[in-house]
């Protein structure tokens, strides 16, 4: 068997980058948002799963950017993944402040010695440091490289934070005021959950406008048309049987998939891995649904993913004359005062004595 098309298709699928068509819009705002926004000021970018957030911000800062590239990149961008990391999969804040500052390259919190090869001295060095000092640390270095974008990824698990939603909305409102300090443009990239944590820190809203990078639909015959043309390129990379490509499986593949092109990247990457490793010929329909993801894993997918649409839709649409509706709070009847001693007795019925 002559495997070497598929190792090379593998390597294809992993790298290809498909400019398909919420890709090129989004791309298209990003940039667009990066050139009109002001120091201190929020851009939030929300989608489902897997559906490329991070690859579409990367292609608009080298948009956004240009050649300043050339230079120190630490000058230009710096990226945070906001990770759920600290005892029993609590968000910390201190961690992730150490992790901003080896990511500004800090030189005393950046990174262990040389001669520090388990980072043991380093961990240590941390542990032993003040919060305060370690968020002092990564804002200084914002200032000193004159940090023009702040990205965090991720942002979704403050919500994992000690104290809940309320401890969420505060560590958000903090980073707001770290990007004012340190006159950058704070980028928070993270799943439709992120919304609700926004609308819960108050400096933040009027503040930012989301920017959703969505998976295609099947009740919409233009999604179905942009996907399909998603397919046809992915077939140029596969061997299929004769006469056939990708877009015979339309259907399979949409619904696999959810509409996200992440999770057809990966799915076709199984596939071609099963396809290594039972020395077989051709990426047929059986080994589509043999490589497919799990029922299971598909259908909480697929309802976050809806249930995520419907919340950026309340977040984003006006009231019927354009202004936001505020809901009404009627006022609590006030109860009936009386003097002193005045109050009516009530006579208790003849036979209700105890």
């Amino acid at each position: 068997m002559n495997s070497e098309w598929a190792t090379t298709a593998i390597q294809h699928v992993k790298r290809t980058v498909l400019a398909h068509r919420n890709f090129l819009r989004v791309h298209a705002d990003l940039h667009q948002a990066m050139f009109a926004a002001q120091p201190g000021e929020v851009i939030v970018l929300v989608g489902p799963s897997r559906v490329g957030k991070l690859v579409v911000l990367r292609k608009a800062l080298d948009l956004a950017l240009g050649k300043q590239f050339a230079g120190d990149q630490r000058s230009l961008y710096v990226l945070v993944n906001a990770e759920n990391s600290s005892v029993g999969g609590l968000f910390s804040t201190k961690s992730f402040m150490a992790r901003g500052c080896r990511a500004i390259g800090h030189p005393l919190y950046g990174a262990a010695k040389a001669d520090d090869e388990w980072n043991v001295a380093y961990d240590r060095l941390i542990a032993r440091t003040p919060e305060s000092l370690l968020r002092d640390g990564f804002e200084h270095g914002l200032r000193i490289f004159r940090t023009k974008f702040i990205i965090f990824d991720e942002t979704q698990h403050v919500g994992y934070a000690f104290g809940g939603r309320a401890a969420a909305a505060r560590i958000l409102d903090s980073w707001k005021c770290l990007a004012w300090d340190a006159q950058s443009v704070l980028v928070l990239v993270g799943s439709y959950e992120l919304l609700d944590l926004i609308s819960l820190a108050p400096h933040l809203l009027g503040r930012q406008q989301p920017i959703e990078l969505s998976r295609y639909r099947s009740d919409s015959l233009q999604d179905i048309q942009a996907f399909d043309w998603i397919l046809a390129k992915y077939s140029e990379f596969l061997r299929l049987p004769a006469g056939q490509t990708l877009r015979d499986y339309n259907r399979l593949l949409f619904a696999g998939s959810i509409g996200c092109v992440g999770h057809l990247n990966k799915w076709l990457r199984n596939a071609l891995a099963r396809l290594l490793s039972r020395e077989l010929e051709v990426v047929s329909e059986a080994l589509l649904k043999a490589t497919a993801m799990p029922r299971g894993q598909q259908q909480p997918l697929e309802a976050a993913a809806a249930c995520g649409e419907v919340k950026l839709q309340l977040a984003t649409a006006p009231s019927s004359d354009g202004v936001r509706a505020e809901p009404i709070i009627a006022p609590s009847p006030r109860a009936r005062r009386t003097k002193p001693f005045q109050k009516r007795s009530v006579r208790t019925p003849r036979g209700g004595r105890l």
